[in-house]
């Protein structure tokens, strides 16, 4: 894996522009290996590997058995992948690690929380139908982090518009409080 270490917000505007068509995978803690959320947590709380397909298989009918509940259209929850992205997008730990067409929100993910290097994924998703990926490590040193968030602001990458629900709205208040405009009481 290529590893590259951006000093600034445009080397990283300049970088994700020549890694056009490639998909992208924020990461707040550039130390944090390239993980499921499912593989995480089996790797910190269940100790036992040999039961891991097992509590997984168990997590998924549990989830299918009662999201009905919850959904306009329980036929969802029939289709392998459709019901494991339903899980992940609700908090769910699943096999399925996101990946984004867009720099920029994947970087909105690695930098919103950090205080440390975060890391954004680089896949070329093109080379995934004739070889391994070649893929690309981004890190992004703390200075950049400030920068880096007023500019996805501007741009309107931020929870309330990823997230269009009051949980992304109550989200984004974080970057509120954190962004001084000059001469603003808004």
């Amino acid at each position: 894996m290529d590893e590259v270490c951006v000093e600034s917000w445009s080397d990283f505007m300049s970088l994700s522009a020549e890694l056009d068509g490639w998909a992208f995978r924020g990461q707040q803690d550039g130390r944090w290996p390239l993980l499921t959320s499912l593989s995480r947590y089996l790797n910190a709380y269940i100790p036992d590997r040999a039961s891991w397909r097992q509590r997984e298989e168990r997590a998924i009918r549990v989830f299918q058995r009662k999201a009905h509940n919850y959904l306009d259209d329980p036929s969802v929850l029939h289709n392998a992948l459709r019901c494991l992205a339903l899980m992940q997008h609700h908090g769910a730990p699943t096999r399925l690690l996101d990946f984004t067409k867009s720099p920029f929100v994947a970087v909105f993910f690695a930098l919103e929380r950090a205080t440390g290097d975060a890391a954004v994924y680089a896949l070329n998703t093109a080379r995934l139908w004739r070889a391994a990926p070649l893929l690309k490590k981004i890190v992004l040193p703390p200075a950049v982090r400030e920068e880096a968030m007023k500019a996805l602001y501007r741009m309107n990458v931020t929870n309330a518009t990823l997230f269009p629900d009051l949980d992304g709205l109550a989200r984004s208040i974080g970057m509120e409080l954190e962004i001084v405009w000059a001469g603003s009481q808004a």
